[in-house]
């Protein structure tokens, strides 16, 4: 009977310490987090990956521009959480061969599944979904309106690393690469492209 008891007794105790373990591992969070990012961007398009692929390859040239918008993360169990971006992206690009410059203003979508690898840095990635609001070219001098000549949708596939400096402050650098063909100038000689990005941004949460 004391032999039974003892075995009961250290089972316990083993199951209360794997528990314990697991609870520290995989704590799921509980709190959803909320709050708005700015950053940096450097944007390249990539011309030789449109369709027609130009005869002449165009040399890639990767331009800044800026981001801010907010964020919603939402915590899910095993260290794992669920984030959706509103972002106001500036994306600017360079077609080197015909000396034409490319601003493009856009409201992007980023859903990013993010998993903490240890405690101050995650890994994170998912879709990136891109409405265009404005876009605009400028060649010899002069700038002109292209809104309604650009494709106005995309999406991309974007991936990084993000870095917590303090309990309401974060750094993340991210890369994102575009699926679709962008067309410039559609109702013309169309120009396609696809978007190489990487952003470096802070994000203020609360």
């Amino acid at each position: 009977m004391k032999k039974h008891l003892l075995i009961l007794f250290s089972c316990i105790i083993y199951h209360s310490g794997v528990a314990q373990t697991n609870a520290e591992v995989n704590p799921v969070r509980q709190r959803v987090h909320y709050g708005f990012k700015v950053g940096l961007n450097y944007a390249n398009m990539n011309f030789n990956k449109g369709y027609p692929t130009p005869a002449t390859p165009v040399k890639a040239s990767w331009r800044p521009g800026f981001l801010l918008g907010f964020f919603l993360e939402v915590p899910l169990p095993y260290n794992f959480s669920l984030q959706q971006e509103y972002l106001y992206t500036q994306i600017n690009g360079t077609h080197q061969g015909l000396q034409t410059q490319y601003g493009h203003s856009y409201l992007s979508l980023p859903l990013l599944l993010k998993y903490r690898l240890l405690p101050k840095v995650v890994i994170m990635a998912g879709p990136q979904f891109e409405l265009l609001i404005a876009a605009q070219e400028k060649a010899n001098g002069q700038t002109t309106n292209t809104t309604h000549e650009t494709e106005e949708r995309s999406i991309g596939f974007t991936a990084g690393l993000g870095f917590r400096v303090s309990k309401f402050l974060s750094l993340n650098a991210r890369f994102m690469h575009g699926f679709n063909h962008i067309g410039i100038t559609q109702r013309t000689n169309a120009l396609e492209y696809k978007y190489e990005l990487l952003q470096i941004a802070t994000d203020f949460r609360f």
